[in-house]
C-alpha cells in the first residue's frame, strides 16, 4: 500500500517483470478532492503524451469562496471505535444495475414518473441495506441509520464553478433512516434523491464569493448537533464516488488502464464507488469483520454483484434476480 508518510503529493511508480506497470498516487484532502486530482492527473498525463496543457488549473477561485478563518476539524462521521474492520470487493455488472434499476423503478411507481434512479443511487441503497440488515443480524435489534454522500460542490453552487478550480470542494449530505421499514430499495432512493434536492437548495448554492465559510460552519454545526443526539443509537455509514470520473480514459502514452481503484484511509462503516471498465459499478465495501461475514453472503448482495472477480478478465454475468425487497 502506498503510505505519504505526511506528504501533500506523493507518486510510486512500479514495473513489474511482466512488462506491466502501476502508478500509486496519493494526495492530500487538505489540498485537494477527487476534482482536483483530476485536472492536475488530465493535466500530468496531456504533457506526457505532448499534447500540450488543455486543463488549466485555476489556484485563485476556491481561495475567495473559503477565505482564511479557522475552521474546526470535521470529526469522522463513521464508527471509529470498531477495532476490528474488513474489506471487500463487489463488482456490479452493466446488467445487474439495469436490473436493479428496472425493480426499483417498478417498485417507484407513480413516483417514477418523477425522476430516473442513477447507478450510484441503486448500487448503494443495495450496499446500504443490506449493510444495515447485517448489523441487526448481529446485534438482534434494529437501529437508525445515516448515510454521509460526498458531493462535488462545483457544478452545484450558484453560479457553477469551473471543474479546473483546485483545492478541497466538497461537503457531505445526510440520509437518515429511523424504522426498518423505510430499508426498501425504492424508499431508500427516494430518500437519496430527496436529500441531494435539499442539499444542493439550503447548502451548495450558499457558496457564493465570501460566503463559503458561513455555510461550511453552519454544516459543521447542525452535524455536530445531530450526531450528539443520536450517537449511540445511530448506525452512521459514509459513502465517496468516483463514477462518471472518466479515469480510464486517462493515458501517459501508454494507453487506457488496464484497472484502477481507490483506498481511503482505513475506517469501518465505509462505501468506496468506482466505475468498472466495462460501465458497471465496482464498491468497496468496509465493515465490521463480524458484520462482514454476514453481509458478504448475503443473497441480494451475491444475485447482483460479484466478490473481488479477476481486475482483468470481464466478470461473468449471473442470472437476473429481483428481490421481493424492492
Amino acid at each position: 500500500m502506498l503510505l505519504s508518510n505526511g506528504s501533500l503529493f506523493f507518486v510510486q511508480f512500479t514495473m513489474f517483470g511482466c512488462g506491466g506497470t502501476a502508478i500509486g498516487i496519493c494526495i492530500s484532502h487538505k489540498i485537494s478532492d477527487l476534482a482536483t486530482f483530476l485536472t492536475i492527473l488530465q493535466s500530468w498525463t496531456a504533457a506526457c503524451r505532448g499534447a500540450g496543457d488543455p486543463y488549466v488549473p485555476d489556484l485563485g477561485l476556491a481561495s475567495s469562496l473559503l477565505p482564511p478563518r479557522e475552521i474546526p476539524v470535521m470529526s469522522a462521521s463513521v464508527n471509529m471505535a470498531v477495532d476490528k474492520f474488513t474489506t471487500r470487493r463487489f463488482v456490479f455488472s452493466p446488467s445487474m444495475v439495469e436490473a436493479l434499476k428496472r425493480g426499483i423503478e417498478t417498485a417507484l411507481g407513480k413516483d417514477n414518473d418523477q425522476f430516473r434512479p442513477s447507478r450510484v443511487e441503486v448500487v448503494l441503497a443495495l450496499i446500504w441495506r443490506c449493510a444495515v440488515l447485517s448489523h441487526s443480524s448481529k446485534t438482534g435489534l434494529f437501529k437508525r441509520s445515516a448515510m454521509f454522500q460526498g458531493v462535488n460542490l462545483r457544478p452545484r453552487m450558484e453560479p457553477p464553478v469551473p471543474a479546473t478550480v483546485i483545492g478541497n470542494l466538497v461537503l457531505p449530505f445526510v440520509v437518515m433512516v429511523e424504522e426498518e421499514k423505510e430499508m426498501e430499495l425504492h424508499e431508500v432512493v427516494k430518500k437519496m434523491r430527496k436529500g441531494m434536492k435539499e442539499f444542493i437548495e439550503k447548502k451548495a448554492r450558499k457558496f457564493k464569493e465570501g460566503d463559503g465559510v458561513e455555510a461550511v460552519m453552519e454544516f459543521l454545526k447542525e452535524r455536530g448537533e445531530m450526531m450528539k443526539k443520536k450517537k449511540e443509537e445511530t448506525v452512521v455509514y459514509k459513502c465517496s464516488s468516483w463514477c462518471r470520473s472518466a479515469l480510464y480514459d486517462v493515458d501517459y502514452g501508454w494507453g487506457n488502464p488496464v484497472w484502477m481503484s481507490s483506498v481511503n484511509k482505513m475506517v469501518s462503516n465505509t462505501v468506496a464507488l468506482l466505475d468498472s471498465r466495462d460501465g458497471g459499478v465496482e464498491a468497496l465495501v468496509t465493515l465490521d469483520e463480524q458484520e462482514m461475514k454476514i453481509f458478504e453472503h448475503h443473497q441480494e448482495i451475491l444475485h447482483y454483484a460479484q466478490l473481488n472477480p479477476s481486475m482483468v478478465l470481464p466478470p461473468s454475468k449471473p442470472k437476473p434476480f429481483i428481490s421481493a425487497s424492492l
